[in-house]
């Protein structure tokens, strides 16, 4: 009896692996028509042209992404997702000399595959409704580099331990609303450290990710820093030799003005907003879910 149980529990299994394969795509390779420019290892660095200026053509100042019409009109973009799948820090380290390199190319990655992949499922009403449920990041993979890699791979196996740059929670867009805006330009490597900071100064700033309340002594946060809460202390500790740090210690790093003001206080309980996962999508718009 017992045997045949775990009969069919393993042909079960192996239906389900067969229909998640169906549904979800293993992995979303460059097209094959795209030829891909020869770049040479200390002599070019890897362009982010392409990405930089389909970002300002289809993201607006929300943040927000015109899915449809990037759609029917992709090759620029498509360009760009070979480049990354030919070239990555890791194949080609010659063309990455620094830190700054290797974290603008993996976060513009993360953020250009995130669109690659809610373009082979739309139109979606968010990134969790690709089944099963969270596929969209652990399953998923894209080519970078020759590599296979999925988000979480990049996000987790990658840029959080091997560069330990906090600042890259608010770079790194999930293709939804609470995440932080997918801003309308690459990020570049002679530039980077600039760019995460105001990156950092624009998410503290909007009440949707930090909602200081006076009269209730409330402050409301985003799930990204109850999530990532260790690698904001860790740095803290690190690089500012804090003892006992606490999350409004990083914060207080970001903010201006009234906010500022008001974490400084100190005698305020914490809490966080449920996180929503409503697609960054134009036709949807903030707000009228």
């Amino acid at each position: 009896m017992r045997a045949r149980r775990l009969l069919w529990i393993g042909a079960g299994l192996v239906v389900a692996r067969l229909v998640f394969r169906i549904l979800v795509p293993s992995v979303i390779r460059p097209r094959r028509d795209i030829e891909v420019p020869e770049l040479v290892p200390e002599k070019d660095k890897f362009p982010h042209d392409d990405f930089d200026s389909v970002l300002k053509e289809r993201v607006d100042d929300e943040g927000l992404v015109d899915y449809a019409a990037l759609q029917q009109d992709r090759d620029q973009f498509d360009r760009y997702i070979a480049l990354l799948g030919e070239y990555s820090p890791q194949s080609h380290p010659g063309l990455f000399p620094s830190d700054s390199d290797k974290v603008a190319y993996w976060i513009n990655a993360y953020n250009a595959f995130t669109i690659a992949g809610v373009l082979a499922h739309y139109p979606v009403r968010s990134v969790t409704k690709i089944r099963p449920a969270f596929a969209f990041f652990r399953a998923i993979k894209f080519i970078a580099g020759g590599r296979d890699l999925a988000l979480d791979n990049i996000e987790h196996g990658i840029v959080r331990p091997e560069f330990r740059e906090p600042r890259v929670h608010f770079a790194l867009n999930c293709a939804s609303m609470s995440c932080p805006k997918l801003p309308r330009h690459a990020f570049h490597p002679a530039k980077l450290d600039a760019e995460l900071t105001d990156a950092c100064k624009q998410f503290v700033a909007e009440d949707r990710n930090v909602l200081a309340n006076p009269d209730e002594r409330k402050l409301t946060l985003s799930m990204i820093f109850k999530w990532y809460e260790g690698d904001f202390l860790d740095w803290l500790t690190r690089e500012k030799a804090l003892e006992n740090p606490v999350i409004t210690d990083y914060m207080k790093l970001c903010a201006r003005g009234e906010k500022l003001r008001f974490l400084k206080r100190g005698d305020y309980r914490i809490d966080y907003f449920p996180y929503d996962w409503t697609l960054n999508d134009r036709k949807i718009g903030r707000g009228r879910e």
